[in-house]
């Protein structure tokens, strides 16, 4: 697989004043090769940083190697430290790493699936090409699903991922030089998307985000004249669709490193020249702010875990995973077992009957949750488990 451009990637979630978060790897300018990386928070609307959350032993990351578990709020990417490649996986709400095993795969464009809790990749094979790829973000193997020999090249950053229908999307060129929107159906491997873009000379597709709830694809369509619009895809028939010109915001973007926000339609993107943090209404088609900054940031992931969580995690996932709870009901501590695994420090969730998060944090040493703030209800409690999500319902009552 030939890739055409570099890589980067972003992440959101929603504050009360309609702007989002992002979280990002964090360069020191001062200090590149320190033994420390900083996975930093920062608010998109005004670029400011938040908070600095810094992991030692790693100094440096893959390009392109980057996902967001949007169901527990894990960053993953591989980390490179002490001459060695560790697929990282770090909670952005507890700032303690869930996983870091040594990474044996050669992969871009990481994507996450919020229904199945599975990692989904591209990768290449010299005697097949292009392949698909399934990722074990504990083991940090990748496993080949299938062969893509219809795809000569993929566009780095333009690959996004459907939850509700399962689908992996990206930009690639076929073998026959075409510009094409493919789909790969993330459990056959087997390509069921394969439309030629609507493209004329010298225009070209980058960074493809997906509206899960809109059912649209966003992406820039940058004509030979210039000209850069913020444009949305038909997938029937490749046409594009240009909303906005925001040649005047953008005089270069960072390649991969634009998500969407799912719960505000927000399109974010890292500009440069100037460096900036553009946030786009996809409603709307207007721009919400551009935010100046002073720092260098790269690999960035989308945060929607709320939106994932309200989605995806249902009352059937409660009679198939091994999940205990006592006292059930609780009145202020809420202890959890499982028979199949340990769960001391493991990142949790508490949802309300409305899907709304509550609470979060990690089990202490006695694998329980402090749960004293909570109203008497009825509430959701997942975990990040060994092979996926762990929740069961459970009640305070005092």
């Amino acid at each position: 697989m030939r890739y055409l451009l570099v890589l980067l990637a972003l992440s959101i979630t929603g504050l009360s004043n309609g702007q989002s978060l992002v979280y990002g790897l964090y360069t020191d300018a001062n200090a590149p090769y320190n033994g420390y990386s900083i996975l930093a928070t920062i608010d998109a609307g005004t670029g400011t940083i938040l908070e600095k959350d810094t992991i030692y032993g790693y100094d440096a990351v893959a390009l392109g190697s980057s996902s967001f578990d949007q169901l527990s709020g894990n960053y993953i990417y591989v980390a490179a430290g002490n001459q060695s490649f560790d697929l990282l996986s770090r909670n952005v709400y507890t700032n303690t790493t869930v996983s870091s095993p040594p990474s044996t795969m050669t992969a871009n464009a990481l994507q996450f699936d919020m229904a199945s809790g599975q990692t989904y990749a591209l990768g290449y094979d010299m005697s097949t090409g292009t392949t698909f790829l399934s990722i074990d973000v504990t083991t940090g193997t990748a496993t080949v699903v299938s062969s893509l020999a219809q795809v000569d090249a993929v566009v780095l950053g333009a690959s996004c991922f459907d939850p509700m229908d399962g689908i992996f999307y990206f930009i690639g060129i076929s073998t026959d030089f075409q510009s094409k929107l493919f789909g790969v159906d993330a459990q056959s491997g087997q390509l069921v998307m394969d439309i030629t873009m609507d493209l004329g000379p010298n225009e070209y597709l980058n960074e493809l985000e997906y509206d899960i709830e809109g059912d649209v694809f966003y992406a820039l369509h940058r004509t030979g004249s210039g000209i850069m619009h913020f444009a949305q895809i038909d997938p029937v028939s490749g046409q594009i669709f240009d909303l906005l010109d925001i040649t005047g915001n953008v005089n270069y973007f960072t390649p991969d490193a634009s998500v969407y926000e799912q719960e505000n339609d927000q399109f974010i993107m890292l500009t440069v020249s100037p460096n900036t943090i553009l946030t786009i209404d996809a409603d709307e088609g207007e721009v919400l702010s551009q935010a100046p900054i002073s720092y260098s940031i790269i690999e960035l992931e989308v945060d929607n875990v709320d939106f994932a969580n309200a989605q995806f995690v249902s009352v059937a996932e409660y009679e198939r995973e091994s999940l205990d709870l006592f006292p059930n009901p609780s009145d202020g501590r809420l202890f959890i077992s499982s028979p199949t695994q340990y769960l001391e420090n493991t990142p949790y969730l508490i949802r309300d009957n409305t899907g709304a998060i509550v609470a979060r944090g990690s089990l202490n040493p006695e694998s329980s949750a402090d749960v004293q703030e909570l109203k008497n209800g009825s509430y959701i409690i997942s975990v990040q488990g060994e092979s996926g999500v762990y929740a069961a319902p459970f009640l305070i009552q005092r």
